[in-house]
This record gives C-alpha cells, sequence and structure tokens, in this order.
C-alpha cells in the first residue's frame, strides 16, 4: 500500500524532516547573527562571567535597579559631578567634609543659627557695621567700657530714665537747663541767699502774706489831740501774728498820721490812727492806701 502511494515530493519532504531531526539544530561557528535570534531570548544563563563589557552597554542604558546596593564608591563617581540633587537628605556629616572645606558660598543663605556657631568665636570683623540692634543684645550686657567715650547722645537715651545716680556731682550747669525748668521742689530749703536773687527783682507778690489798696474817710474830731485810736480793717491773705505795713498814698493833716499794729486774726488788721496835731483833727476823705502783711 505505502509503495504504490509513494511520491517524488513525499520522499523530498520526508528527507528534509529527517536531516533537520538529526542534526540537533548544530550551527557553524560565527554563524549565528543577531537577525538570526529571536527578540527577548538571550537569557542571563546564556552569557558568560564577565562578557558584557562597557562598549557592550548602550549609553545611559543603567539604570538604579542594575547596580547593586553599594556597588558604586567614590573611586565610579567622576570628581565634581555630583550636586545636591544626587545626595539624600541628611547623608553628610561633619566625618564626610574635609576641615575648612566648606565656604560661605556652599552655604544657603540665612541658614547659619545660633547654635552653628562656637562660642566667642564671632569678632567685630565678622559682623556688618551698624547692623546690630537693640533685639541682638542681651539685657545688661553693654557695660561703659564697650562704649566709646561721647558716642551717646540724647536720641540714645530713654526719657525720663536718668536718675541722680547716673549724674555726676556737679555736672549739670546752666547749658543743661531748659529756661523755667527748675521749680519750688528742686530748690532745698535755705539754699537761695541774697547773692542768689536779681537785684529789684522780688515784689510784694513773691512774699507771703496779705495786700489790700483801697481808700479810708474818718469824720473830724474822731481822735483827741495826744491820743490814737485803733481801727479794723479787712485784708485778704493776711494770718494772725503777720507783720503790717500801713502805707498813706495822699495828702493829711499835719499831726495825724495811720500805722500797722497787728495782725489779730485771718484776713483782720489793727491799725492805729494819731492825732498829734496840737489842736482838733480835720476830717479824712477818700484818702488812698495801702495795707500789706508778711510772715
Amino acid at each position: 500500500m505505502l509503495v504504490r502511494h509513494l511520491t517524488f515530493a513525499n520522499v523530498c519532504s520526508v528527507l528534509a524532516l529527517a536531516v533537520a531531526l538529526g542534526t540537533g539544530g548544530a550551527y557553524a561557528a560565527n554563524t549565528v547573527r543577531s537577525k538570526d535570534i529571536v527578540n527577548g531570548q538571550v537569557k542571563t544563563v546564556d552569557l558568560k562571567n564577565n562578557a558584557v563589557t562597557s562598549d557592550k552597554i548602550k549609553d545611559g542604558g543603567v539604570g538604579l535597579t542594575d547596580l547593586l546596593a553599594g556597588s558604586v564608591d567614590g573611586s565610579k563617581v567622576a570628581d565634581g559631578s555630583l550636586t545636591g540633587a544626587d545626595l539624600g537628605a541628611e547623608t553628610i556629616g561633619g566625618g564626610q567634609l574635609t576641615n575648612g572645606s566648606v565656604t560661605g558660598a556652599d552655604i544657603a543663605d540665612g541658614t547659619v543659627a545660633a547654635v552653628d556657631v562656637l562660642l566667642a568665636t564671632l569678632t567685630g570683623a565678622h559682623i556688618a557695621d551698624a547692623s546690630i540692634t537693640a533685639a541682638d543684645l542681651a539685657a545688661n550686657s553693654v557695660e561703659a567700657s564697650e562704649i566709646a567715650d561721647n558716642s551717646i547722645d540724647g536720641g540714645e537715651i530713654v526719657n525720663d530714665s536718668l536718675g541722680a545716680a547716673e549724674l555726676a556731682t556737679g555736672s549739670v550747669t546752666t547749658a543743661e537747663l531748659a529756661t523755667g525748668a527748675v521749680a519750688n521742689a528742686d530748690i532745698a530749703a535755705n539754699a537761695v541767699d541774697g547773692s542768689k536773687i536779681q537785684n529789684a527783682s522780688i515784689t510784694f507778690s513773691d512774699i507771703v502774706g496779705g495786700a489790700a489798696t483801697g481808700s479810708v474817710s474818718i469824720g473830724a474830731n474822731a481822735v483827741a489831740n495826744g491820743r490814737c485810736e485803733t481801727v479794723s480793717i479787712g485784708i485778704g491773705g493776711a494770718t494772725a501774728g503777720d507783720a503790717v505795713v500801713f502805707s498813706v498814698r495822699g495828702a493829711m493833716q499835719e499831726g495825724v498820721f495811720f500805722y500797722g499794729v497787728e495782725v489779730t486774726s485771718a484776713t483782720t488788721v489793727r491799725a492805729a490812727l494819731c492825732n498829734f496835731s496840737g489842736g482838733a483833727m480835720s476830717a479824712i476823705s477818700d484818702l488812698p492806701v495801702r495795707i500789706l502783711t508778711f510772715h
């Protein structure tokens, strides 16, 4: 049966299959090319150790997942190629920095705090001129030795902050006193004598006591010849025991006169009218007088 149906085509097909199975897929050396390999079919087991060299790797083809942990050390990194973006946060400490290697250009503006500065390391050369304000100074930290002579003026002194303890004896002169600034409370008892008072400057208004200006009228023969009579006159401000000055400011009969006697009680002055004219006293009409009292 088989022999009867055998054809040339059948023979060729069977022969080709036998050759393919018998050879086991073997190829001559250096006859397999890239185009003969199905994409993605070369596996790790197909590669000999150290078979993949730098020239076999596509530029930029090695990613983070291709690197073993700890496999990249300083010898594998190009000098000057690492930037801040390549470093993890807080990964560099003092141990990784060479002494004196960090300069101002390496420090972000405003990032150095007080805790970063060693005590007593800053001098005047490190501080910008005129940059220190009151907020930068600890309470009571500035003493006389830190202040240049004649450097403090009125603008640096807080109003009403200077007391007697801050003033040297005899240091305040007339030039330091504002006009009209010395009041009664500023003058010690018995401190002012005649040498301190300007000539002809004191008036009765400066003397404690009473005063009155007016006129008096008294009838004729009110006081007999050779006699004196007392009269009481109200004077505002007069105090019992005050001295009295009675001044007549007009013409009077010859030998007739007034004089002050005493202040008998508050606002009441006793004066005397005397007649030593040698005869009868004439009437006194609207005679201008001024009466003063003082302690």
